[in-house]
């Protein structure tokens, strides 16, 4: 390899490293969002809110739940006990819901 070469291929290298260690805070910084109650909370309602299961009628709806999909696709494969433990989570909310009524958040109700 020529000294001119040289450079070059360290840059890729680098630029590689960087990508590779990018990545690995992403999924560092993902589980330990899942690993609290109150995250996997958010992270459920963004994929509420994104639409993430139900069908997309324009565009704006399918962008929306592209990002939705890509969040649920993340958790289960970057996460996939605390994805489980959500979907639990979630499940046990929706059977108190049926039983007590909706229970509002502090951020429902008025100051």
């Amino acid at each position: 390899m020529s000294d001119v070469e040289r450079p070059n291929q360290v840059a890729k290298v680098s630029q590689k490293q960087r990508q590779r260690d990018a990545r690995a805070q992403h999924e560092a910084d993902v589980r330990a969002v899942l690993a609290t109650p109150e995250g996997r909370r958010v992270w459920w309602r963004l994929l509420e809110r994104t639409g993430t299961w139900s069908r997309a009628y324009t565009e704006r709806d399918n962008g929306r739940r592209d990002v939705g999909v890509e969040l649920l696709e993340e958790a289960q494969l970057i996460s996939p006990t605390e994805y489980v433990r959500m979907v639990a989570e979630q499940l046990v909310e929706v059977k108190r819901a049926a039983v007590t009524g909706p229970q509002k958040s502090e951020a429902d109700t008025p100051a």
